[in-house]
Formats: structure tokens, C-alpha cells, sequence
């Protein structure tokens, strides 16, 4: 095999390794990591959050809500209405102002006690629809609202529309976390709006409500920090619903109840005697016994009944006269501590 030479400048390369001290080695590959890295300017005067990802609970909030708004959307225009939702997304106010440039029928709401002011944009299609249909018009005749601002009668429509809106969604959030709706006022044009600076990001929901061969679509949007307050909430696991009532639960737990065997206690009667009195009991001895006329029946020392000693069908039996309802904390161990 013929023989390779190193060449000088490989020799040099490999003495260099060799000669360098472990902290001159440490200290040349933090200056290799740091070549390319620049430093990233930060304004103060900015608002740029860090969106924490999926809100499962305002996820559950809304599939609750399309099935309330379908229920009262299909009352209010006298046909099954189908509501469809997207899924919450986020943006900036400044993306949100270029999106619906041209007029709509734009609603600021507050969810209170949430602080701030949301939007509710609606298709202006949706309440020349709603016009025609309460009016009985069918919708056969297709009306534009280009170049003017909406009547008076409209508006009203606007308000139902609102009320219709207000009600799901109170109702959807209730197990999570309950709000109350309020309209504020209504633009046609959303330049004219400044509920939030144009960087403060936007958390919005589309809604599409299909009414025959239409689709209408109502957007919410709300500002990023109205919700910070509840985020906790917004993004558990376990969606910060408070449990509704399980029926399934409910009645099996009532059929093991039931099923439970107690010991039933009456105490016919009571008898107080000194200890040399009962030294000197002997067989065949009778204790002449004094009780009420209405006997107590425990279990497990709570009272549930009151009944009648007697005789029926040759047994000995109690009556019931009536049925107690104790004060469960008097018999709870330490429910009264603290008091």
C-alpha cells in the first residue's frame, strides 16, 4: 500500500487541536454557535401574545350553541334550519378590518362580566331574508342593500336576530361560565369601528346558518384579551363544564339505593333502675315497661318513622303514622364544625 503524507496545512489543523486547552476549546464553539444568530428587536409598544393553542371548552360551548340555534332558528323562520360552525381561529384585528371592507350589518356586544366589546358581523343577506320571510314574502325576489343603510324596520328585525343569537349563546356558555349578552350598538361599515388596536389579536367563530339552497353566515369575534381572564377555563382538559345531570346515572344509582338492606330499630320502651335492683334480678322476674304512644323507628340512629305498637295478624307489628324528614347535617359527622 503506498504510503499517504499529511500535508502542512493538515498538520498545522491537527498541533492546533492538540495545543488548545479545554477552555479555549469551550470558548471557540460558543463563538461558533453565536456566528449567525442576530438579536430580535422588541417594541413595547406592540401587543404580540402568545395564543396558548386549542380552547376545548369554547369548542363544547359552540357545539352546544349550533344545536340551541338551530332549534330557535328553525321557530323563528317556520322551517328546519341547519347551523353549521369553523373553528376558532385567531388573527389580527388589522387582517380582520381588510376582510369585510365592503358593508355589513356589524353588532357590538358585550358578554358580561367579561371586560371589553366583540363583534357580531351578519351577512346583510341574512336580514333581507329574515324581512321577507316574517312579512310573508318568501324570499322569491332578490333584494340588495348596496348604496344605503337599513330601515328602520330592519334594524328591528337586526334586534330580533340578536335576541334569537343572545339566548343560545347565554344558554351554551351557562355550564361553563355565565355571561350575559348586550347589544351596544350597530355600524354598517367596520372602518368606523375601534373596539381593539389594529395588532391586538382577535379570536374569531364563523357560523353558517343553510336555509334551503343559502347560506348565511354570522361571525363572532371577540378581542384575545377579553378572555384572558377565564383562559384557565378556556383551555382545561376538562373543558370547565360543570357536570350536567346524568339520568342514566341518576336512576342507576337510585335502583342500588333501593336494593341497600338497613336495620330497621323501634324502641318499644325504657326502664331506668338502680345497679342493686338489677343485681338482684332473678329468673322469671317481670320489669314493667313505660313507652309512648307513637314509637320512633331508626336506622342507624337517624328517625325516619313514627308509628303505633299493636298486634296484626297475630304478630306483633308497628303502624306507620307518618314519615320523619330529619335534618341530615345533625346526624353528618363534622357538618356542624366550624359553627
Amino acid at each position: 500500500m503506498a504510503d499517504e503524507n499529511l500535508t502542512a496545512g493538515e498538520l498545522d489543523e491537527l498541533l492546533k487541536d492538540v495545543e488548545l486547552t479545554e477552555e479555549q476549546k469551550n470558548a471557540q464553539m460558543q463563538e461558533q454557535n453565536l456566528q449567525g444568530a442576530q438579536a430580535k428587536t422588541f417594541n413595547l409598544g406592540t401587543q404580540e401574545r402568545l395564543v396558548r393553542g386549542r380552547m376545548p371548552t369554547i369548542e363544547t360551548v359552540h357545539e352546544r350553541f349550533i344545536r340551541l340555534l338551530r332549534i330557535t332558528a328553525s321557530n323563528l323562520f317556520g322551517q328546519l334550519i341547519e347551523v353549521k360552525t369553523s373553528a376558532t381561529t385567531t388573527c389580527k384585528y388589522g387582517e380582520l378590518l381588510a376582510k369585510h371592507s365592503q358593508p355589513s350589518n356589524i353588532n357590538l356586544i358585550k358578554l358580561k362580566p367579561l371586560r371589553g366589546t366583540g363583534l357580531l358581523i351578519m351577512d346583510p343577506n341574512l336580514v333581507l331574508y329574515t324581512v321577507d320571510n316574517l312579512f310573508g314574502g318568501g324570499a322569491r325576489f332578490p333584494v340588495s342593500i348596496e348604496g344605503r343603510e337599513f330601515t328602520a324596520t330592519e334594524m328591528r328585525i337586526v334586534g330580533t336576530l340578536l335576541q334569537t343569537f343572545f339566548g343560545s349563546y347565554k344558554e351554551a356558555w351557562a355550564p361553563a361560565y355565565p355571561i350575559e349578552c348586550e347589544h351596544v350598538s350597530s355600524e354598517m361599515n367596520l372602518s368606523f369601528v375601534n373596539i381593539a388596536m389594529a395588532s391586538e389579536l382577535m379570536s374569531t367563530t364563523t357560523f353558517t346558518l343553510v336555509i334551503g339552497e343559502a347560506n348565511y353566515e354570522i361571525e363572532l369575534c371577540v378581542p384575545y384579551m377579553m378572555l384572558e381572564p377565564i383562559m384557565d377555563i378556556l383551555t382545561s382538559q376538562t373543558q370547565g363544564m360543570v357536570s350536567e345531570h346524568d339520568h342514566i346515572w341518576e336512576l342507576s344509582l337510585l335502583e342500588q339505593v333501593q336494593a341497600v338492606e338497613v336495620e330497621v330499630v323501634a324502641n318499644l320502651g325504657n326502664k331506668t333502675m338502680l345497679m342493686e335492683e338489677i343485681i338482684a334480678l332473678k329468673n322469671g322476674d317481670v320489669i314493667p315497661l313505660s313507652y309512648l304512644a307513637e314509637i320512633p323507628v331508626t336506622v342507624d340512629n337517624v328517625p325516619v318513622l313514627s308509628c303505633r305498637y299493636g298486634i296484626y295478624n297475630n304478630q306483633y307489628s308497628l303502624r306507620v303514622e307518618k314519615l320523619l324528614k330529619p335534618d341530615a347535617s345533625e346526624y353528618i359527622k363534622g357538618a356542624n364544625d366550624g359553627k
